[in-house]
């Protein structure tokens, strides 16, 4: 008998990732986490290699560490991890025949590595600056966005050791195959100058030269071609570094071409994993349905499926030679990793890792479709509690993201509480192709929120809600959407905030990524126009719902001014309004004390208003 989700069940759930697969076909490896981060002990993961053929798996890593990035060796014969604790960074090795481990202390810490041979790699490390300051005895003052460390690429030897292929270039991502290393750089190591990036084509020697620049928006994501002649990259314009699902580009190093391959179609493609120098795979999602397709056949559509791949912000797969491996859910069942035949197409459930959620009640997700005042479709999900139910609304963040079908995340419970959850993806959104997700370049908080508002009025032409009982919610972009929709409606009873923007004037002078506001907004933030015209302080007198705000007190990317702000504002207006902190947090809750703070707050704040 299944039964219905409470808060708690959702702490019981695991997180998988660091997917990758031996080159042999004969194993898989990943990691296993919890949700959430324990207090004072931070994240902590474990490393699983299982073997397909005989369904057996062991386990890796350094224990209460953090374990993740896992690869194989080109001859399959060995296992990597990256091991982290604290400021340290380990290089961890398996032979997966003697089980015998070796462990290397970085030089920095390890944001992501690629085999050269069985004998050497090369690494992005993240490096502290020279001037950085003994913190211990109180010696730690800083200059501000001067002392922030950089992330270089190094060779690595098991028998020389690590050695800076160039010591001036900061580099947010890369990939190496047949000899040719190309990389996503910028010009400065901020984090904000990651909007202004391009791609690079470097030699193991360390020499490079620029190869790309996009003429808007940015790239991300490099794959190199087995030869190492080509390499497939994705382009957008993009709200939030690592969040990315785009266009696939092919730049060919021999003429210096570059090729948009799916310009105009309505989906977004997120990885690329080549089987041959002129031939590879796909995965895009399609308005909540991913595809992994072979480019090699004519575009043939080797699988699908409704749900969430994961990572959910930038969906991935990896392949060996007969099948494609990723992380799944659907509304029907937990996260686990499928496996797809490439020649028939046939997919299977590879992994157990959730099983212990199989008690629980799932709920339907239904995908909607609506105009938007100017006559655009316009696409969400719907998750019903019945007939004339109170609505939560829940604005994803970024705004170049999008909500998707999953089988349990933070709001499930509240479905099993009698509201339901609306999710719009309105323009701006991934999902429905580049286009789509760049409709509201110049706009933010314009027909984005008329979309939402229109998807709203959908629900209740159809019957499906409650029209007096409306509240909305989300975090970062969401949290702006929030405080905006609350000062320019008043059908919300409740807006409930999680560290969102609410002066964009003031944004851009504390934020980490003052590049990404101007971009998003075309203009400079000293013309005092849309950063004026779209900011909801300065509207607080219009609010009639009652507000809850939360925020992490570490928080780089919205720092927490920006409810310290709201907050006075509504208060000294005679508004409803609290105002909840979370110590240690950064741009998002983590720690399983917050989190579920967070969720009981807001089922309590629903409860006693709609």
């Amino acid at each position: 008998m299944k039964r219905e989700v409470e808060i708690d069940d959702y702490f019981r759930m695991k997180n998988i990732g660091s997917l990758s697969a031996s080159p042999d076909g004969k194993f898989i490896a990943y990691s296993v986490s919890n949700v959430y981060k324990d207090f004072r002990k931070g994240n902590r993961s474990i490393i699983h290699l299982k073997d397909l053929s005989a369904g057996t798996s062991r386990e890796f890593g350094k224990k209460d560490s953090i374990n993740f990035a896992t690869s194989f060796s080109p001859d399959g014969h060995t296992l990597s991890f990256v091991s982290g604790k604290n400021s340290e960074s380990f290089f961890n090795t398996v032979n997966i025949e003697t089980l015998a481990e070796q462990s290397v202390l970085a030089r920095g810490k390890i944001l992501s590595y690629k085999w050269v041979d069985n004998e050497s790699l090369v690494f992005l490390l993240e490096i502290d600056p020279e001037s950085k300051k003994d913190t211990e005895n109180g010696d730690d003052g800083y200059f501000f966005e001067e002392d922030d460390p950089v992330a270089r690429l190094f060779r690595f030897t098991f028998h020389d050791g690590f050695s800076p292929l160039d010591e001036k270039l900061q580099v947010w991502e890369f990939d190496y195959s047949g000899g040719t290393i190309a990389a996503v750089a910028s010009d400065s190591h901020r984090e904000g100058s990651w909007y202004n990036n391009y791609l690079i084509r470097m030699e193991k020697n360390g020499s490079w030269k620029k190869i790309y620049t996009p003429e808007s928006g940015q790239i991300a994501m490099p794959w190199v071609s087995p030869a190492g002649k080509k390499v497939a990259f994705l382009e957008s314009m993009w709200s939030d570094r690592g969040v990315t699902s785009g266009d696939v580009m092919i730049h060919d190093f021999s003429t210096g071409k570059t090729e948009n391959i799916t310009a105009s179609e309505p989906k977004s493609y997120s990885c690329v994993s080549w089987s041959g120098n002129d031939s590879f795979y796909t995965l895009s999602d399609s308005m909540g349905t991913f595809e992994l397709t072979d480019f090699s056949n004519g575009k043939k559509v080797l699988w699908s499926g409704k749900g969430n791949v994961f990572p959910g912000f930038a969906p991935l797969f990896v392949t060996n030679r007969d099948r494609a491996f990723f992380v799944y859910s659907s509304s029907d069942f937990p996260p686990e990793i499928m496996g797809v035949d490439l020649k028939t197409g046939k997919s299977a459930k590879t992994t157990d890792v959730n099983t212990e959620l199989d008690d629980l009640k799932s709920y339907p997700w239904e995908t909607i479709t609506w105009k938007g005042t100017d006559g655009l479709e316009i696409y969400g999900i719907f998750r019903s509690a019945g007939e004339k139910k109170p609505l939560l609304v829940y604005v994803h963040g970024g705004p170049t993201s999008s909500s998707k079908e999953i089988f349990l995340d933070r709001y499930s419970h509240l479905v099993a509480k009698g509201y339901s959850i609306f999710m719009p993806n309105y323009r701006g959104s991934t999902g429905k192709g580049r286009k789509y997700a760049e409709l509201n370049l110049g706009d933010m908080g314009g027909m984005d929120f008329q979309d939402i508002m229109a998807g709203i009025d959908y629900l209740k032409e159809k019957g499906y809600i409650d029209p007096d009982r409306i509240g909305i919610t989300g975090g970062s972009y969401g949290g702006f959407m929030t405080s905006w929709a609350v000062t320019q409606s008043h059908i919300f009873k409740v807006g409930i905030g999680l560290f969102g923007i609410s002066d964009w004037v003031s944004f851009h002078g504390t934020t980490n990524i003052a590049e990404w506001d101007a971009i998003q907004y075309g203009e400079s933030p000293y013309v005092y126009d849309k950063f004026i015209k779209f900011s909801p302080l300065r509207y607080v007198e219009n609010v009639k719902a009652k507000v809850l705000l939360m925020h992490g007190k570490e928080d780089p990317s919205v720092p927490i001014g920006q409810y310290f702000q709201f907050y006075r504002s509504l208060k000294e207006h005679g508004k409803d309004v609290r105002f909840l902190i979370f110590p240690r947090e950064g741009h998002g809750f983590q720690e399983k004390l917050h989190v579920r703070q967070s969720m009981a707050e807001t089922l309590k704040m629903l409860q006693e208003n709609l």
